[in-house]
């Protein structure tokens, strides 16, 4: 799951402000970048549905998982922390109808401490039954990143102009 999304600014003064004032442009570019990701941070978590998330538990919520990094100066990535949220990106991206075996999934979510799975095992007449496995429908892909993305592009795109126009006044161009 990755995908670029890249937008362009009128850049027309910014290189007189680096000749003329590099440390001052630079800081006002990577206050633009972690300002446009905080926002799309922020807009991305509300784009999630987490009221039709029902296998979510608590401390295990995928918008705690949608994250930010600066790459560089001009750069910087919001993503899922795969990690921490391992099944993230079967919501972001879908998954088609498959089947789960008696193991259960390998994120371990819908298994016991013992690791029998709890939803593959019941009691009936004072017996314990355990399944082999079960087919379970797919889940409908929920790209919140994307469309945080392109809903806020123009929001993004002022925030980097505004801070290039501040370096720009700065350097007394």
């Amino acid at each position: 799951m990755s995908e670029a999304i890249g937008f362009s600014v009128d850049l027309s003064g910014f290189t007189k402000a680096m000749n003329a004032l590099p440390e001052e442009t630079l800081k006002a570019t990577r206050i633009a970048v972690k300002e446009g990701l905080t926002l799309l941070v922020k807009e991305a978590r509300t784009e999630y549905d987490s009221k039709i998330r029902h296998h979510e538990k608590e401390g295990h919520k995928v918008e705690r998982c949608i994250q930010q990094r600066l790459l560089d100066d001009f750069t910087g990535a919001v993503f899922l922390n795969l990690k921490d949220c391992p099944y993230a990106e079967f919501i972001h991206e879908g998954t088609h109808d498959h089947m789960v075996p008696k193991e259960g999934h390998e994120w371990g979510l819908g298994t016991t401490k013992g690791g029998n799975p709890a939803a593959l095992h019941w009691v009936s007449g004072g017996k314990s039954f355990f399944s082999k496995g079960h087919k379970v429908s797919g889940i409908e892909k929920d790209q919140f990143l994307y469309r945080a993305a392109e809903k806020n592009e123009n929001k993004i795109i002022d925030i980097v102009e505004k801070q290039i126009d501040q370096a720009i006044k700065r350097a007394g161009f």
